[in-house]
């Protein structure tokens, strides 16, 4: 509101703060001048989580990662560097691990590259999208229960966009030559980043042939469109379509879009069990806007020692405010009163040189124009 706004208002805003259709953000935002609906795009880091770790974390990888495969020495070339590894998968006891990793099982280098593969196929092919959301698809159950739909604010960003048209349906109606690709790799802070980098950035004469050719594969697999930046106007990763999912108008008219699964996806799971889902995953967005009591309630118990100290501080700075002014109180009086009539000798002063003034003329050289004449008639008159 500071900036004279008041569509601020009403208007949505995206999942990092920036508000739908103004052209400047806050913090260096996204211009989303043209893009007035809040939808909805995947969140890649989030969604490709479980495949990650279970490539990262599994024998395949730890056999080149830590033991060495094919008589090349092992990827991490330090202990220090193959116990973090082995802690972040929790395959050594450490404080960081309760169990083992739920990812899936364990994979070797028969069976990793197809099970990465097809899993990734299934969230970067729209035409598995009913796969994605079956039990029986690659990915089991982490898509197809409600639990998934549940966290439907950790799997899909809210993005501004310029309609309520379905992202997947926009992108498929795209050239080639318009959209963007996004190749997945962990954020920096991840604790299987280093693993990652490893293996994607090994030399080729660091492994076999076969093992890089399989890592190849897999880290290929994780490549995602994303919709261009004249429709998406946003990092290529935040601009992701999540297949099966299907976007409309939340009214008509309204600046929100809301979403439901494709015919292809109610086909696959049943009319009833889309219905149901798609009201959890809804009902999870607005939980999500919304701010409790106790919300509020737990945020002041957290901050009471700053309000504390803000109090205290306040109440020192009063004090001594007002001890100072008792013993300045004469002075302040005074020099109010001196300022006051200054201000009606000067302004005055100003008002009657501006009642003289020529065209084009400055204020300095008015000034001195009406004081020289006011000399002359003082001394004519004398």
């Amino acid at each position: 509101m500071g900036d004279g706004k008041p569509s601020k208002l009403y208007r949505p805003r995206d999942y990092q703060g920036a508000y739908c259709g103004l052209e400047t953000n806050w913090n260096q935002g996204p211009n989303t001048l043209r893009m007035e609906k809040l939808s909805f795009t995947m969140n890649v880091t989030a969604a490709v989580e479980i495949p990650m770790k279970q490539f990262v974390c599994s024998s395949f990888a730890r056999g080149v990662l830590v033991d060495g495969a094919g008589g090349f020495p092992a990827l991490l070339a330090t202990q220090a560097e193959k116990e973090k590894y082995s802690c972040d998968c929790c395959h050594a006891p450490c404080g960081r691990c309760e169990s083992a990793l739920d990812n899936g099982g364990d994979l070797s280098a028969v069976d990793v590259d197809m099970v990465i593969t097809d899993r990734l196929s299934e969230l970067t092919d729209p035409g598995e999208a009913a796969s994605l959301f079956s039990p029986g698809g690659a990915n089991g159950l982490t898509f197809s229960t409600s639990a998934f739909w549940e966290q439907a604010t950790t799997y899909f960003l809210r993005v501004c966009l310029p309609d309520c048209a379905s992202p997947v349906t926009t992108l498929q109606g795209l050239p080639d030559s318009e959209t963007r690709v996004y190749r997945y790799s962990p954020p920096p802070d991840s604790h299987f980043y280093s693993a990652w980098q490893a293996l994607n950035n090994a030399e080729s004469n660091a492994t076999t042939g076969a093992t890089r050719a399989t890592i190849d594969d897999i880290v290929s697999a994780f490549t995602f469109e994303a919709l261009p930046f004249s429709i998406c106007p946003y990092n290529e990763s935040e601009c992701v379509p999540f297949p099966g999912l299907e976007v409309q108008e939340l009214a008509a008219g309204s600046s929100y879009c809301s979403f439901g699964m494709t015919s292809q996806v109610v086909n696959a799971v049943g009319a009833a069990a889309a219905e149901a889902l798609d009201a959890v995953g809804i009902a999870a967005l607005k939980s999500a806007t919304e701010v409790s009591f106790g919300k509020l309630a737990g945020d002041f118990r957290e901050g009471l020692d700053t309000f504390i100290i803000v109090c205290v501080i306040s109440f020192v700075i009063a004090l001594a405010f007002l001890v100072l002014l008792r013993f300045t109180v004469g002075l302040c009086v005074w020099l109010a009163v001196f300022l006051t009539i200054l201000f009606f000798v000067v302004g005055g002063y100003l008002l009657f040189v501006l009642s003289g003034q020529c065209e084009g003329a400055g204020l300095f050289e008015s000034g001195a124009q009406t004081a020289v004449a006011i000399t002359v008639a003082g001394g004519s008159a004398v």
